[in-house]
């Protein structure tokens, strides 16, 4: 989640992070919060990052 949230803060999406993170922190399951992060962001393992660009759900990569 806090990968998450400072992604799109890096962004420009401080409204967006926000919601996110009171979204997932009250959601009732992992499963729940992890549905909730992959609305906001692609969620990807660490090897799938070549390098520090990170996809916005709805945004442009930079």
């Amino acid at each position: 989640m806090g990968i998450a949230a400072r992604t799109l803060r890096r962004n420009g999406m401080s409204n967006e992070a926000k919601e996110m993170s009171e979204r997932v922190t009250s959601s009732g399951s992992y499963d729940e919060a992890l549905n909730i992060l992959g609305e906001y962001v692609e969620i990807c393992s660490e090897d799938e990052m070549e390098d520090e660009t990170l996809d916005i759900k709805g945004g442009m990569t930079e």
